[in-house]
């Protein structure tokens, strides 16, 4: 009995040592460093046909009173940033855009000595009238959108609610080559929706890639994936196929520029019912292409980003379609206290297959953005849009001339 005291007190000895050295590298180990930076204001707009509509029209005066904030939570092997909204949209004179919204963006990534990852999440809840308007100016979180799934049409009082993820994973099985998996979910629901301009639908798509580093400056990805379009209160359909080949170069620290290409086979499904019997309405194949190029820079005082080409996505139309379009944005700090945004959308919207022809869109949107900081945490802005659109079943287009100015107040960012 006794000869086994040491024994156990040895064991004991060497868990506590164990646990004194994990509680050592615990209050080592580098904390979390988590920040969050306040940002509200109040804005006044008015617009010359906020619905964009036939005329005549008139002015509709509008208030907007916006509450929101960033808050970051970095490690040395990862970094998190989640950005809550909500804004509230008063119009006087046309009462029912009145419009309480919702936001919240969510983008973390992680990084290891072989493997890296990350996640964005996307959720709103807003008025459709504004919600399917692709804006011009890009969200200064997280990366562009993989789909253009707007549609432009609007119903007065109808709420669009979304949610957006995609996910990314890669592991480096060698120093050059890494294999990876991403995807996409996204899912729309209209109320009221309606089985033409508005149709609640979810996506899916699944991919994995082999990305291989060329060059120190270049690296191609080549890619397989599946993807599922799902129409929730219709009986429609579209499984799809493809692949696609990414190449990115990175010219400078300051200036990266890539291409995308993919080609997809989809089948698409339209059911209808006879009492309980159910037959197919519709079927079609069809083969198609998307290229897409981007760049962007960023200088000291200075901006750029760019994207243009065609991609197939997911629409609120009802199925899949193709979107044709340019997208630009410049920024620069013209002081250190004044900055000024400039930025222009051009898209064409048209159906994958036979039974949405005719829903072609043609959508513009160009714009101006002027910030001036009062003192270190408040600033006055204004700028100025220019909306024009129109649809290939419709013998008018619709132009809206907006104007705004607000004031507000913003608490200072992370603190390196």
């Amino acid at each position: 009995m006794w000869s086994s005291c040491p024994d156990r007190r040895a064991r004991c000895a060497g868990r506590c040592a164990c646990v004194a050295l994990a509680l050592l590298g615990v209050r080592s180990a580098p904390a979390a460093e988590v920040w969050w930076q306040p940002i509200v204001s109040l804005e006044g707009e008015t617009n010359s046909n906020i619905d964009l509509v036939p005329g005549p029209n008139t002015n509709t005066p509008g208030y907007i009173g916006d509450a929101e904030a960033l808050v970051g939570i970095s490690t040395p092997s990862s970094d998190t940033i989640i950005h809550p909204r909500v804004d509230y949209r008063d119009y006087p004179s046309d009462t029912t855009d009145n419009r309480l919204e919702e936001y919240l963006d969510l983008d973390s990534s992680f990084r290891t000595q072989r493997s890296k990852g990350g996640v964005y999440l996307d959720v709103q809840r807003r008025d459709d009238l504004f919600a399917e308007r692709d804006s011009a100016f890009y969200s200064n979180i997280g990366p562009p959108s993989p789909t253009s799934p707007d549609t432009g049409h609007t119903v007065t009082g109808g709420v669009r609610t979304s949610v957006l993820l995609v996910p990314d994973y890669s592991y480096s099985v060698t120093p050059l080559t890494a294999l990876g998996v991403s995807g996409i979910y996204q899912q729309f629901n209209y109320s009221p929706d309606n089985a033409f301009d508005a149709v609640n639908f979810r996506y899916y798509q699944a991919r994995t890639y082999l990305r291989h580093d060329l060059t120190q400056q270049d690296d191609v990805t080549v890619g397989v994936y599946a993807s599922q379009y799902e129409a929730t209160h219709i009986e429609s359909q579209a499984n799809a196929g493809g692949v696609s080949v990414n190449f990115d170069r990175s010219w400078t620290p300051l200036l990266t520029t890539g291409i995308q290409g993919s080609y997809q086979r989809t089948v698409v499904h339209l059911d209808e019912y006879s009492g309980e019997q159910v037959s197919v309405f519709f079927k079609d194949t069809s083969n198609t292409w998307g290229l897409r190029l981007n760049g962007e820079y960023k200088g000291q005082i200075q901006q750029f980003r760019f994207d243009a080409g065609r991609i197939i996505t997911p629409s609120g139309g009802g199925g899949v379609y193709v979107s044709e379009q340019v997208r630009l944005q410049y920024s620069r700090n013209v002081t250190p206290r004044f900055t000024l945004s400039t930025a222009a959308i051009a898209l064409k919207n048209h159906g994958l297959t036979a039974n949405l022809a005719g829903s072609d869109r043609t959508y513009y949107r160009t714009g101006f953005d002027l910030k001036y900081l009062l003192s270190r945490n408040f600033f006055v802005q204004g700028g100025y849009e220019y909306f024009w659109q129109r649809y290939q079943f419709e013998t008018f287009s619709a132009n809206n001339n907006r104007v705004y100015v607000s004031f507000g107040y913003q608490g200072l960012g992370r603190q390196y």
